[in-house]
């Protein structure tokens, strides 16, 4: 990661050392689904994948952008690395789109939360395992297990930086030539 983004981590990082518990009501209502996905350490094509689905369908500055909620969420890791992780929330209407949106990003849907091993060597879940809650991971053939990860995440900044520029279409035609 280039200073910048380390700065950008560092600043996120300490704003979110007073995280509070979710409220895991707003997770329960079928009304609306959630994905979850890494972001400290970053799970690559993660971030890829949330924008293109805000920006393809609840398009910034546009009233339905307010039907896409972001969380961000500490658990997990320890406290000189804790794991952060971002939740995703749309109407429950919106899950086809979100799986094509996941194909064309390389990435998967998975039922359920994740689950880490703590210290005490004891299995601990997310507190928000509800059928409604999916976790975002890398598809079987994701370049993420054939090479190095931070030139991934770069690749993957290239083409965010299209995306908000205004390129989704550009983007979405070059993430096409990629779908198998």
């Amino acid at each position: 990661m280039d200073n910048n983004m380390d700065d950008i981590m560092a600043a996120l990082m300490e704003q979110l050392q007073g995280n509070h518990e979710l409220d895991t009501d707003w997770f329960k209502d079928p009304s609306r689904i959630h994905f979850l996905g890494m972001m400290v350490p970053p799970r690559p094509g993660f971030n890829l994948f949330s924008s293109l689905l805000e920006y393809k369908f609840f398009t910034p500055s546009t009233t339905s952008n307010e039907l896409f909620i972001l969380t961000v969420y500490k658990w997990g890791g320890d406290k000189d690395m804790p794991m952060m992780w971002s939740i995703i929330s749309v109407p429950s209407e919106f899950k086809s789109q979100a799986e094509s949106i996941a194909k064309l990003t390389g990435m998967r849907i998975a039922d359920g939360v994740p689950t880490i091993m703590g210290g005490d060597k004891k299995m601990k879940q997310m507190p928000l395992n509800f059928p409604n809650v999916f976790t975002i991971k890398n598809g079987p053939q994701s370049d993420v297990y054939k090479g190095d990860i931070l030139l991934q995440l770069q690749e993957e900044n290239k083409l965010l930086e299209i995306l908000y520029s205004g390129g989704l279409d550009r983007v979405e035609k070059e993430l096409a030539k990629n779908v198998k």
